[in-house]
């Protein structure tokens, strides 16, 4: 699932049909899931420096918002092969 596009809006509409459900903290969870998610692609980031420097800005790259929002997904690595 991608954060854009159908992805986001699938996201979206899970969150919704847990609150119809009764499920009102839904939304909080996935905040502290994705949360966490973010500030561990941030230390592998700056984790992977002195061994691969290119990846390391690759995966930091990804977690550091432009203008309010995060740049759209791209591979962090070509396939191999």
């Amino acid at each position: 699932m991608s954060p854009t596009g159908s992805g986001r809006t699938e996201v979206l509409a899970f969150i919704d049909r847990a609150e119809r459900d009764g499920d009102a903290a839904a939304g909080r969870r996935l905040d502290a899931v994705l949360s966490a998610l973010f500030g561990a692609c941030l230390a592998l980031g700056a984790e992977l420096v002195p061994f691969l420097p290119d990846a390391a800005a690759r995966i930091t790259g990804q977690c550091t918002p432009r203008q309010g929002r995060l740049p759209a997904p791209s591979p962090v690595f070509r396939r191999l092969g």
